[in-house]
């Protein structure tokens, strides 16, 4: 059984559009919602979907080859998205390139009552964002598929857990 460690604490400082997605979750991109009129209204180009997946084991593998899990808490969470939204932060693709074409249009915590449609499995305390995307290639290429989800990039303290069963215990809360 491979070790699992829970994020203490982080220093999230980016947030990237990548192809797969760590968390397992793609988002979903939005049309405008045409009234019934005749009328043409362009696309709103909007990309929705998880930053961070609370409770969800996360696979990975460090720089020597180990192995491990990671565990977002809905508590560590919070404050990462508390964090960035104050301090902000930037966007960019596939961890490396900078970019200025999409901003945060809506930024959330799921919890009871707000529960976004086709996500209903997806555990109380995740972070979900809207992202605007003005740039007619990356919005193509977004639709192609390039780019499936969002991947964040976060300096954390790690505390292993030790025994299965308390990690266990402590997501069934």
């Amino acid at each position: 059984m491979l070790p699992i460690y829970e994020v203490e604490c982080g220093d999230l400082t980016a947030i990237s559009l990548v192809r797969k997605p760590a968390i397992e979750e793609d988002f979903m991109l939005f049309k405008e919602q045409k009234e019934l009129k005749l009328s043409f209204d362009d696309e709103k180009h909007i990309v929705f979907g998880p930053a961070i997946v609370a409770d969800k084991p996360i696979y990975r593998v460090d720089g020597e080859g180990r192995e491990y899990y990671v565990v977002f808490t809905a508590e560590v969470i919070e404050k990462l998205f508390t964090d960035f939204m104050k301090k902000g932060g930037y966007f960019n693709l596939e961890h490396s390139k900078k970019t200025n074409d999409v901003f945060l249009i809506e930024s959330f915590i799921k919890r009871p009552g707000l529960n976004p449609v086709a996500y209903e499995e997806v555990s109380d305390g995740s972070w979900f964002i809207s992202l605007k995307v003005e740039n007619e290639a990356l919005w193509a290429d977004l639709k192609a598929g390039k780019y499936n989800g969002f991947s964040i990039e976060c300096f954390v303290d790690l505390e292993k857990k030790d025994d299965i069963n308390e990690l266990i215990n402590e997501l069934l809360k």
